[in-house]
């Protein structure tokens, strides 16, 4: 199955697009720290980000299982 694209501009060239999670482009930043990061729109501040809030929050916590899963993290 082919892994859809991006539905937003996401600028860091050390984030791993990780796929779409209901509204939310999903990425592992993968540089130190690393974290998870669930975007919602192309501007810049259009994101929630954190791997503290990953249990509050369930795009956060997609996105840090598909990184375990990818062995990532």
């Amino acid at each position: 199955m082919k892994q859809p694209k991006p539905r937003f501009k996401h600028d860091c060239d050390t984030c791993i697009f990780l796929g779409r999670f209901k509204r939310y482009d999903l990425y592992i930043h993968i540089e130190e720290p690393k974290t998870v990061i669930a975007r919602y729109g192309s501007d810049g501040p259009e994101y929630v980000s954190g791997m503290n809030f990953t249990s509050q929050n369930v795009a956060l916590r997609t996105a840090y299982d598909r990184a375990k899963k990818r062995r990532l993290l």
